[in-house]
C-alpha cells in the first residue's frame, strides 16, 4: 500500500522543489525582437500597418 502525499515528509527548503532558472545555458535564445523587425519589414512592403487589424 502506498502513502498518500499528504502523510509524506514536508520539504524545509524551497531549492528542494524548484528548478534553477538562473541557469542560461538551458534557456533557448530569445528571437522576439528579429521576428518581430522581420515581421514590421514585411509589413511595410505589404503597404500595411498593425491598424488594419482588429482586435479579434
Amino acid at each position: 500500500m502506498t502513502m498518500p502525499e499528504e502523510s509524506g515528509g514536508k520539504t524545509q527548503d524551497t531549492d528542494q522543489v524548484l528548478p534553477d532558472t538562473q541557469d542560461e545555458s538551458r534557456r533557448e535564445p530569445d528571437t522576439r525582437r528579429e521576428m518581430e523587425a522581420k515581421l514590421e519589414e514585411a509589413m511595410e512592403e505589404a503597404g500595411t500597418e498593425r491598424d488594419d487589424f482588429g482586435e479579434s
